[in-house]
């Protein structure tokens, strides 16, 4: 069910905030997204611990892209 809302912000067919209401919560894991992308889906979760869930993680890391610049528009 998660990945398939994560792939809905892919395409654009579901507002981040959706998922993440919490625009402090969604810039927190943007953050960590920033530090970390590189390193992969485990080692974001690692950054962030048991608070989010790979789900949420996977919905912010789809936002993020889609928006290139890991900008929140608000």
């Amino acid at each position: 069910m998660e990945s398939h809302l994560a792939e809905f912000i892919r395409k654009g067919e579901l507002d981040i905030r959706e998922i993440v209401p919490d625009s402090t919560r969604l810039a927190w894991i943007m953050n960590a997204i920033g530090q970390s992308a590189a390193a992969g889906l485990t080692r974001i979760k690692e950054q962030l611990g048991d608070n989010v869930g790979y789900g949420e993680i996977r919905a912010v890391l789809n936002y993020y892209y889609v928006t290139g610049t890991g900008i929140i528009n608000r």
